[in-house]
């Protein structure tokens, strides 16, 4: 019996997404689910890809996070972090973004930090990390 406080270890491994995804699949699914004249519009796509950071951005939550962000960054270039739900975040997820913005910019891709709640905001600025993270706390909130 698995304890829960013990999850099973987590070993990343690179994956080739042709390996695991039939080439002409992408590509399918989108247009049987767009509606008529919406086949050529990429805007509900990307918003489909905005990583959403959970109400509670915990340790535990972390790790699917964390691989969200780096499929988003492989498959699109870029990762957008959606952090409107957000009601309380977690050390792991502050130093997870931390980390990401990082590697965005030793990278060359673009992250963004979008509609962040009031939460979100005043736990970054608290833990004085809007510099680190990636955030403007005067211009919107």
């Amino acid at each position: 019996m698995d304890s829960p406080q013990q999850p099973p270890e987590f070993v990343p491994q690179l994956v080739d997404l042709e390996d695991i995804l039939p080439i002409d699949c992408e590509a399918a699914p989108a247009a049987d689910a767009a509606e008529p004249g919406d086949a050529e519009n990429p805007a509900p796509a990307d918003e489909d890809r905005a990583v959403r950071l959970p109400a509670h951005a915990s340790t535990v939550a972390a790790e699917d996070i964390k691989v969200r962000m780096v499929l988003a960054a492989d498959l699109d270039g870029e990762v957008i972090v959606d952090a409107s739900e957000v009601e309380s975040v977690g050390q792991a997820v502050l130093q997870l973004l931390v980390a990401a913005r990082r590697e965005s910019e030793q990278s060359g891709y673009a992250l963004s930090i979008e509609n962040p709640s009031q939460a979100f905001v005043d736990r970054v600025t608290r833990c004085r990390l809007t510099d680190a993270i990636g955030i403007q706390t005067g211009e919107h909130q």
